[in-house]
């Protein structure tokens, strides 16, 4: 247990699931609570900040479950390495708080604690997965910088904005490698390899053979050369 960066994690840190990876560290992601153990959780951590955005709202583990699993809290074994977030904006409407999450930080479950009559939700106690320096991540990411500028992914605009990230000397390589993840990466399993790696250089690879992938299907679609097709006859 301990600090990783600004976010103090010495304490337990209450505990959300969501169905697959849904935020990774330098991602975003709204939820919108209705539950009453959740928004306990909410209050708890947004105690004495105003419904605006920039909170300097307390933390929250965002864990995942595998797909499949029931996302209702207090059920389901969440994976063990979750991202923290911190909470940037939270904005009540009706009976529903929309809630906006940063992520901050990985870290790993070391326990999970039950909800009970005080606290009526799940916390955890985590360890935090220091990042790996970013000069180890120099040749993962001209590599992933190469495949993204080839003449069939260029065609996909996700990934036209994801190579100008990356070129981008103003953006943390760290940052860049894992925006342009959640941006391009679909796999939950790819996903959560993603999340568990504190090697920025190791999720660079993670994101090159997932576009590798998608590299290759397009290439046997352009093999079928569907412009030649009669109309109407081409599924690509």
């Amino acid at each position: 247990m301990g600090k990783a960066g600004t976010v103090d994690l010495s304490g337990p840190v209450p505990l959300i699931t969501t169905p697959g990876v849904m935020i990774i560290p330098h991602g975003s992601l709204e939820i919108h609570v209705s539950d009453a153990a959740t928004r306990r959780l909410i209050d708890d951590v947004t105690e004495g900040c105003p419904d605006s955005d920039g909170l300097a709202g307390g933390s929250i583990a965002v864990a995942s479950l595998p797909m499949g699993q029931p996302a209702t809290e207090g059920r389901g074994l969440p994976r063990q390495v979750v991202c923290v977030c911190k909470v940037v904006r939270i904005r009540r409407r009706g009976g529903t708080l929309s809630v906006l999450l940063g992520g901050a930080c990985r870290a790993r479950i070391l326990s999970i604690l039950a909800p009970d009559d005080e606290l009526p939700y799940r916390r955890c106690l985590v360890d935090g997965l220091p990042e790996d320096a970013e000069g180890t991540m120099g040749p993962a990411i001209r590599a992933l910088c190469d495949l993204l500028g080839n003449s069939r992914l260029s065609r996909v605009g996700a990934t036209r904005l994801a190579l100008r990230m990356l070129r981008d000397q103003d953006v943390p390589r760290a940052a860049a490698v894992d925006i342009a993840g959640l941006m391009l990466v679909r796999a939950d399993e790819a996903r959560y390899r993603l999340l568990e790696s504190p090697s920025a250089g190791d999720r660079a690879q993670v994101v090159w053979s997932e576009l590798y992938e998608m590299d290759r299907l397009i290439h046997r679609a352009d093999q079928q050369h569907p412009e030649a097709w009669p109309k109407g006859m081409s599924w690509n």
